[in-house]
């Protein structure tokens, strides 16, 4: 049999877990899976998760499995428990010294894991590599490569200039990170209470550890109408997460201060205008806008709260 996390018996290269996450990606999986299965990289351990999809995922992932003749972990979820905790489920799975999270409808280029190891090779001391993106449509097409690391030269994140950074904006793509699984907090490293995974974390570990980002684009990250999108609900329920995450870091410095308050305060008019504008270009009946509009008077409430008990 294939042994997806032992190809080379004889490898001395550290364990690399690789957690593939699905919900309704069956049009994808299999080349999510396959550009796994085809790394350059031969000490690999893969965990697949499904979280309820509805379409027929498990199904094309059984198959895959069956046909692929690979040993792994999958665990196929009865009902749908949320990315955050799908993540920490899998998190009790990983084996391996690092680890990365992939969406099953995003691409890892065949080097992906060899390039990231390497630099860890050289920089033991980091907790993250990231890298850049292509991002691409829901036929494989490339919509454009991410700007993010574009003004940036590959090399070491400080962690202090990386954590003022990442307040302003996620500058680290999701599926690009590989990760030291001995940087990541005990207990539960995804918060269950919120909707995205990876802004959370990145700050708790640019808190303590330096990161290291690679301008090169080491993962096609496919861009579909089901993502979280531009929508009123997931805007408000946005809002109220970056929030939650944001209060976290008030008082830590006067500099950071005034960052996070001034994020805040972005924040809040972005929201607002999104708000307006999708109620008077008729795509949100008014019920839904006065509901929505108490939810960002609530945000109001909480982030002048916030600014006060400082």
């Amino acid at each position: 049999m294939k042994l997806l996390r032992t190809l080379i018996a004889m490898s001395n290269s550290p364990l690399v877990s690789i957690i593939a996450v699905c919900y309704n990606h069956e049009k994808f999986v299999v080349e999510t899976l396959d550009s796994i299965l085809d790394q350059t990289y031969a000490n690999i351990q893969l965990i697949i998760m499904d979280d309820c999809s509805s379409d027929n995922s498990v199904q094309v992932i059984k198959d895959w499995i069956k046909i692929k003749n690979v040993e792994c972990v999958f665990i196929p979820h009865q009902k749908n428990w949320g990315l955050c905790k799908t993540l920490n489920e899998a998190l009790t799975y990983v084996d391996g010294e690092y680890y990365q999270v992939i969406s099953c409808d995003d691409i890892l280029m065949l080097d992906k894991i060899t390039k990231q190891m390497l630099v860890f090779e050289k920089q033991p001391d980091i907790a993250v590599v990231s890298s850049n993106v292509i991002k691409i449509d829901p036929d494989g097409n490339i919509l454009d490569e991410s700007k993010h690391n574009s003004n940036y030269a590959s090399g070491i994140r400080k962690s202090s200039n990386l954590f003022k950074t990442l307040l302003e904006k996620n500058i680290i793509e999701a599926p690009t990170a590989l990760i030291k699984k001995d940087c990541i907090p005990n207990g539960k490293v995804y918060n269950e209470n919120l909707i995205f995974e990876d802004w959370d974390l990145w700050l708790k570990l640019a808190l303590k550890y330096d990161f290291y980002i690679m301008e090169e684009a080491l993962v096609k990250y496919r861009i579909l109408s089901t993502s979280m999108s531009n929508t009123l609900k997931d805007s408000t329920r946005k809002s109220k997460d970056i929030v939650i995450i944001l209060s976290k870091y008030l008082g830590l410095h006067q500099e950071t201060d005034q960052l996070i308050n001034r994020q805040l305060k972005i924040l809040n008019r972005k929201l607002y205008q999104f708000t307006f504008s999708a109620f008077f270009s008729g795509k949100t009946p008014l019920t839904e806008y006065f509901v929505k509009l108490k939810s960002i008077l609530r945000i109001n409430s909480r982030v002048k709260n916030l600014k006060i008990n400082r």
